[in-house]
């Protein structure tokens, strides 16, 4: 290996009995469709996920430095380790993360995969856990941005917009008259003040049924890092008008019940800054559509994005609204 050449990730049973994995010898190993290497290893009863770079990720300056700082600053940090899968390895060096596998845990891929958006009591766990991420880890120094590249589609020379197949569609959108003056907006009112997971969908979830009701736990952090905490918000709600477009179901109740959940747990987003940021998140959606030859669902966002903008005076009122009536008086006050 050359000087300064990244070292090799180790292959999936050589990370998992790094992170205790026994009898790995006679394990079975089952591929994860994921943007990275993403390996299931079982063995003598037991389960870890296996997370290394993909080289064609890679090529594409993706990496899993992120990822591995948040699995690692959550060994220290109890509110947000609550959120995360429970990490048995992280190799920063190498970029392996080893987490345990979620048995008892019902992916949000499944929960749409029935055609019906996530009951309120699912969506309102979700607020809960992006409350505990956004406060745990105010004023932290983070050394990675996270992404946000959609903000500066209005600002970026064209060369440096990394997209291949939307990138017409990109441009067309910074050029719009009403999105484009929607994304200058939200870069000028970003905020980033504490680990943000950066891109909140339910794909991106797990939800647990405990005694108390519903826990959601976040996964796949490769885009997280220092950021405004409307992000995720805006984020998640922007989700449900996703689904709420392609589903044709109403989704007041569950953006609601998770706003109001966030709120009530001292979420530390600004619900103003939250009805700016939805239209983008929306656009963000649009563009990994049309990358990905979606090109009718990408049409249907940035319309949804358009909706939005128009309507986001009455949006920062709902936003208000939910974030005074759920708030602790102490917060309030």
């Amino acid at each position: 290996m050359g000087a300064g050449a990244r070292p090799r990730p180790p292959g999936p049973l050589a990370a998992a009995a790094a992170a205790g994995l026994a009898d790995v010898a006679g394990a079975e190993v089952l591929a994860i469709p994921a943007s990275h290497v993403v390996q299931r290893v079982s063995a003598a009863g037991r389960s870890v996920v296996v997370k290394v770079p993909g080289e064609e990720a890679l090529a594409a300056g993706r990496t899993l430095a992120a990822e591995a700082f948040a699995y690692r600053l959550s060994t220290w940090r109890a509110g947000l380790a609550s959120v995360m899968p429970d990490v048995l390895l992280v190799d920063e060096r190498r970029q392996v993360v080893v987490l345990a596998a979620a048995e008892d845990r019902t992916s949000g891929r499944d929960l749409l995969a029935r055609g019906e958006l996530p009951e309120p009591r699912a969506a309102a766990a979700l607020g809960r856990s992006l409350a505990r991420l956004h406060r745990d880890t105010t004023g932290l120094p983070i050394p990675f941005r996270a992404s946000d590249g959609v903000l500066e589609l209005t600002s970026v020379p064209t060369p440096e917009i990394l997209l291949d197949r939307a990138r017409a569609l990109a441009l067309a959108v910074a050029a719009d008259d009403v999105l484009g003056p929607a994304l200058t907006r939200a870069r000028r009112a970003w905020r980033p003040d504490c680990l943000v997971h950066g891109d909140v969908k339910w794909d991106n979830c797990l939800v647990e049924q405990a005694v108390d009701g519903p826990h959601v736990v976040l996964i796949d952090w490769e885009l997280s890092g220092l950021g405004d905490p409307a992000w995720d918000v805006a984020a998640a709600l922007a989700g449900s008008f996703a689904l709420e477009r392609s589903l044709g179901v109403p989704g007041d109740d569950e953006r609601r019940a998770l706003a109001t959940a966030y709120w009530a747990q001292d979420g530390t987003a600004d619900p103003t800054r939250v009805a700016v940021l939805c239209p983008p998140r929306l656009v963000q959606l649009a563009l990994e559509c049309a990358e990905s030859g979606a090109d009718l669902e990408a049409s249907a966002l940035l319309e949804a994005a358009r909706a939005l903008v128009r309507e986001e005076q009455a949006l920062r009122t709902t936003m208000a609204q939910w974030a005074d009536s759920s708030r602790p008086a102490s917060a309030a006050s």
